[in-house]
């Protein structure tokens, strides 16, 4: 990862879809995707692993009318 870490950009709606972008990440870096309908709950819902070095991830329905979403790595 570059320092600073990686970024997850303001998803970008298309019709039914979400797509989400991540930044600075590192090169064959796993991250996964998590979502929540509002920033006062603590539980976070699993949506999706990436693959290495994946950096774009498409939400088929994303949840809710209002969703927040988070990258963590999983290799560290």
């Amino acid at each position: 990862v570059q320092p600073g870490g990686a970024y997850l950009l303001p998803p970008v709606y298309q019709v039914t879809n979400a797509v989400l972008t991540l930044t600075n990440t590192g090169a064959n870096e796993v991250y996964d995707l998590f979502t929540v309908s509002d920033l006062s709950l603590t539980n976070w819902t699993f949506l999706m692993r990436g693959t290495n070095g994946q950096t774009k991830f498409g939400v088929t329905n994303p949840p809710a009318l209002e969703s927040y979403y988070r990258a963590a790595t999983t290799n560290r």
